[in-house]
């Protein structure tokens, strides 16, 4: 059986920067996006697919749904701190 597919938006942000390490580690094939390019501190992640998208634009977020084919959808995106 193969992984389950991740896709966690808000990858850069405050919530997603720890969430995709813990994922990677757990098995997941994980498909992280933000609107930033991919960060430096997600380059040595083995198995992580970083594409950049901007979940304002439709088109964008159907093209990352068709590349990404996610079986789960963590959305983290302009998830505000302290309230995480």
């Amino acid at each position: 059986m193969s992984a389950a597919r991740v896709l966690l938006t808000g990858a850069a942000g405050k919530v997603g920067r720890y969430i995709a390490p813990q994922l990677l580690a757990s098995g997941f094939k994980v498909f992280s996006t933000d609107l930033v390019h991919c960060p430096e501190r997600f380059n040595g992640l083995h198995g992580l697919v970083y594409i950049q998208c901007d979940l304002t634009n439709r088109v964008a977020v159907s093209n990352l749904i068709k590349e990404a084919r996610p079986d789960v959808v963590l959305h983290t995106a302009a998830v505000v701190a302290p309230i995480s």
